[in-house]
């Protein structure tokens, strides 16, 4: 579970969610992907509604979120892959 307070940066939530991600896949004996600290950094939050993507950078407070991103949606995503959502639609809601 994730509990966000004023100072929770978007950073904090990634690295939340890839080490979440890492015990699953290791649980399930999936053999993979898992990530390393130093893979961490290749991974960015981005704000999604609609059409529209906010990338947030990784001091970013994650409570000053304003209209209309509010009623959006997060994903973690590799920074190589910036444009999922639009291109391959709603696959990892965080």
């Amino acid at each position: 579970m994730l509990h966000v307070t004023p100072k929770t940066t978007s950073r904090e939530v990634i690295d939340l969610v890839i080490m979440q991600l890492n015990k699953e896949v290791i649980r399930k004996g999936l053999g993979g992907p898992t990530y390393v600290d130093s893979q961490l950094q290749n991974f960015c939050l981005v704000a999604v509604i609609g059409p529209r993507e906010r990338v947030l950078r990784d001091d970013y407070r994650l409570l000053h979120l304003q209209n209309p991103w509010v009623k959006g949606k997060l994903f973690v995503r590799t920074k190589d892959n910036l444009l999922a959502a639009l291109t391959q639609g709603e696959t990892a809601d965080v």
